[in-house]
Formats: structure tokens, sequence, C-alpha cells
């Protein structure tokens, strides 16, 4: 589990990094991730197996956290990491040969911002 926690802190670093190319999330990964309703998709980039998704809201960041953990885990995805201290979350789950990361925080005077990344895994691993 530590490898996969490492994998998905440094996707993410490198996201916000150098930012993404905005496009049209896939729609497998619509299928898969459902979009809040006070969403906005800021930019989404696939590379290889991982589809990265940013978002902003107005939304307070506890309630988007919570509203997607409800909707991944009534959507059968299993939770192998999960993370709460001072309004940022961050979750990771897995479902069959997926693996979904997501982290959310709100910046002083600005919109919540959050991301998630899909990863095509091996079970094996």
């Amino acid at each position: 589990m530590k490898h996969k926690l490492i994998w998905f802190v440094g996707i993410m670093a490198l996201f916000f990094a150098f930012g993404a190319q905005a496009q049209e999330v896939p729609d497998e990964i619509k299928k898969l991730v459902p979009l809040h309703p006070d969403a906005k998709v800021t930019s989404c980039q696939t590379t290889g197996p991982v589809t990265q998704v940013k978002l902003q809201t107005t939304a307070n960041a506890k309630a988007i956290f919570d509203w997607y953990k409800k909707k991944m885990t009534e959507g059968g995805w299993q939770i192998i990491h999960e993370r709460e201290k001072e309004n940022n979350y961050r979750l990771v789950m897995t479902k069959d040969d997926r693996q979904f990361g997501f982290g959310v925080h709100k910046l002083p005077d600005k919109d919540t911002r959050f991301f998630y990344s899909i990863k095509k895994i091996d079970k094996k691993s």
C-alpha cells in the first residue's frame, strides 16, 4: 500500500506543479466517477493509464469530501487510505483494476479546489 500512496502523492504533485491541458473528461472516466453537481472541471489530462482531473467549487471542502466518499463507496469502491486534517482531505480507493485518488482543500478567500485521478492497476502489485 505504501508504494501506491507514494505513486498517488507523486502524480498529484506533478499535476499541480506543471498543470494540465484542459480537455473533456473521457466518457469511460465519467462512468466511473460522478461529477459533483456544484463542481466545474478546470482541466483534465490522460497520460498512459492515468487520467487526472482538476475541479473547483464554492462548496465546503468537507462536504465535497463526504459526497465523493459516499458516492464512490456506493459504487463499490473500497477505501485503502483516508486522511482528514485541517481542511485538507485525501482518499485512495480501489475497484477491480482501477485506483481512485482524491484530494480536496479550501484556500483562504478562494474557491474550494479538488482533484482526482483514475489509474489502471495491476492486481498483483
